[in-house]
């Protein structure tokens, strides 16, 4: 019987497993240094969300990019949606 199932499963898994990644451009000029690069988690299919304060950002923030990395999608399948790891990379504002 769980033979009869199996393809189903892989299907769903397959459907509902994807890459996510947002960007956002201020559009104010990026000061001359690395990207940050953070880790958070989310919980219970996204209902407790990942927040990152870039409080070093003193002119605020020029770009910021949450995705959800390759790995991410294996831990949400394996967690079954409880844990769901994103990346966050930002970059501050140059000076004015």
């Amino acid at each position: 019987m769980h033979r009869r199932f199996a393809p189903f499963i892989i299907v769903l898994v397959l459907a509902t497993s994807s890459c996510y990644r947002a960007i956002v451009r201020t559009g104010q000029p990026a000061a001359q240094q690395q990207p940050v690069s953070t880790i958070g988690i989310s919980f219970l299919y996204g209902i407790s969300s990942v927040t990152t304060v870039a409080a070093e950002c003193t002119n605020g923030l020029a770009e910021t990019n949450t995705s959800l990395p390759w790995w991410g999608v294996l831990v949400a399948g394996i967690t079954v949606g409880l844990i769901t790891p994103w990346e966050t990379q930002y970059q501050c504002a140059a000076p004015k």
